[in-house]
């Protein structure tokens, strides 16, 4: 696995070209004067305790070991501080993470406290395909992730179907065959992190004439899907990076989940909703104007609760609360919460971010959904929690 393409290609995105070519021409002056090998990192690497010279030496000289050590790096780049340091301390032992623990840091609850390319050799050590768990937290960070209804019964027996892939190869089969778009589909593992279930999925980006003769061919630019089910199975949320109808995609992984029949036709799924009592939602803006846990920094009213404005929105860039605008508007006779059914968008200031809140009012209740792209995987699990312990609000991420 170590120097294999398609582990770094296929499965990590990496330029596993380009990086082979940099090896080639890669110099010791240039090892010796990159800070970022360090002799931490060298020593992490190599599993000893020599100088940083004999380190770089011995790099230089075993060129398989200088090309794997560089796709470490390349993986490395870019990766999110925190995403690493959760990986890390889910997979490593105590004494692991104190190798890679930068001296001087007290805080331990802050993962910067480590030293991220060291953590990733020391994860890579003990088992490759952890980088594609770290993979995958990136992905479904970096963009929102839609929620559909679904029902899983059984876990367990799911994870033993997909073990066994032939039934998903077919059926993803059939799904680029009713694309059209002469792209295909590939299933890459399910992974557990921290129990939630990430299926991993990529498709082509494009063909060219010879990958059509030869072999299907991924990179750094393909398309991928990544649907995530919750610990509560009672849904799935899905982040992709891809032009294809993801209501009809899902369907086709689920039919694979329950054993059905595979069916030609286009079905579709419901994205998840909830509605929320609208006494409820006035409670929330209530509390939040008195409780600056959490400020609310902007809203928007569409229209305006008062004649002369069809839209008024109110906004503090330094995201201070807004009691006190709120407050000369109530001084001057003016309740802008007196019809809820105006608030069309929220910002709240939350963990230091600004989030996004949007409000669909109905005659049964408000759905409520925020901008889950901003917010790292586990801030979007405590924002959600939050809410429907403190204010019995359902939030559901994408908007």
């Amino acid at each position: 696995m170590p120097l294999d393409p398609i582990f770094w290609n296929d499965l990590l995105l990496c330029d596993y070209d380009k990086v082979i070519e940099k090896a080639e021409n890669i110099t010791i002056e240039d090892l010796k004067k990159n800070r970022k090998y360090s002799h931490r990192i060298l020593s992490t690497y190599f599993q000893e305790l020599e100088n940083r010279d004999i380190l770089i030496e011995r790099l230089i000289n075993e060129k398989n070991d200088l090309k794997e050590f560089l796709l470490i790096e390349e993986f490395t780049s870019g990766t999110y501080q925190d995403i690493v340091g959760e990986i890390m301390e889910l997979s490593l032992s105590k004494s692991q993470l104190y190798d890679v623990t930068k001296t001087g840091q007290k805080k331990v609850e802050d993962y910067f406290k480590y030293d991220k390319f060291a953590g990733i050799i020391k994860l890579y050590q003990k088992d490759p395909k952890i980088l594609i768990k770290i993979l995958l937290l990136e992905k479904s960070n970096r963009r929102s992730q839609s929620k559909f209804v679904i029902k899983i019964n059984d876990i367990e027996k799911m994870k033993e179907r997909f073990d066994s892939q032939e039934q998903l190869e077919k059926a993803l089969e059939l799904f680029d065959k009713e694309e059209k778009d002469n792209r295909k589909s590939k299933f890459l593992g399910w992974f557990d992190i921290d129990g939630d279930i990430f299926l991993y999925f990529i498709r082509e980006f494009k063909r060219s004439m010879t990958l059509k003769i030869e072999t299907t061919r991924f990179d750094t630019v393909c398309e991928w899907i990544i649907i995530r089910i919750p610990s509560e199975l009672n849904q799935v949320r899905v982040s992709y990076q891809s032009n294809i109808d993801i209501k009809k995609f899902i369907p086709t992984i689920i039919n694979v989940m329950h054993k059905k029949k595979i069916k030609s036709e286009k079905e579709r799924i419901k994205e998840f909703e909830v509605l929320n009592a609208k006494d409820d939602v006035k409670l929330f803006f209530e509390t939040i104007l008195k409780d600056n846990s959490y400020s609310l920094v902007e809203i928007r009213f569409d229209p305006a609760p008062f004649r002369g404005a069809p839209v008024l929105t109110l906004s503090d860039k330094k995201n201070k609360t807004l009691i006190n605008t709120i407050r000369w508007f109530e001084e001057n006779k003016k309740d802008l919460f007196k019809d809820i059914s105006s608030i069309k968008e929220c910002k709240i200031y939350f963990n230091g971010h600004r989030l996004k809140m949007k409000f669909n009012h109905k005659e049964e209740g408000v759905s409520i959904r925020y901008l889950d792209s901003t917010l790292f995987i586990n801030l979007r699990k405590e924002f959600e929690k939050y809410m429907i312990e403190k204010f019995k609000l359902s939030v559901i991420p994408g908007v």
